[in-house]
């Protein structure tokens, strides 16, 4: 997981603990919002369920103020899966950053679990699909 979160700091200019918040926000949001598949999702990426644990015991993500609703308005509204959103903007990542994280992301995903379980987990998350 640190691999990830180093990369995510070096390609899109942000600090360890931005990128740690958006990692973790994110594992938080597909496991909530994934269902069964979200959980098995974390199950397959090293350190990932330990991480949107820590997310989720920080309240890190949720929240997200001002940012949320420019983030959850880009993302044409989001029901249930505004709550990792939240943690994404509070994170700091926004626009350009915040898409190209989630294309990051996606990609790591894929690599490391599979084309097929990401799909069927992202599917599952109200909004993600717009801003990949």
């Amino acid at each position: 997981m640190q691999d990830f979160i180093n990369s995510v700091t070096e390609r899109l200019g942000i600090d360890q603990d931005q990128a740690k918040s958006a990692v973790g926000s994110v594992l938080s949001m597909l496991r909530k919002e994934g269902g069964a598949d979200g959980g098995a999702l974390l199950d397959k990426l090293p350190g990932a369920s330990a991480l949107a644990d820590e997310t989720e015991s920080s309240g890190s993500g949720g929240g997200g103020g001002g940012l949320l609703g420019k983030v959850s308005g880009m993302l044409g509204g989001l029901g249930g899966g505004a709550g990792g959103l939240a943690g994404l903007a509070s994170s700091g990542l926004s626009g350009d950053k915040l898409k190209d994280f989630a294309k990051m992301f996606i990609d790591w995903a894929k690599e490391k679990a599979g084309d097929d379980l990401v799909n069927k987990v992202v599917s599952k998350v109200p909004g993600l699909s717009s801003i990949l």
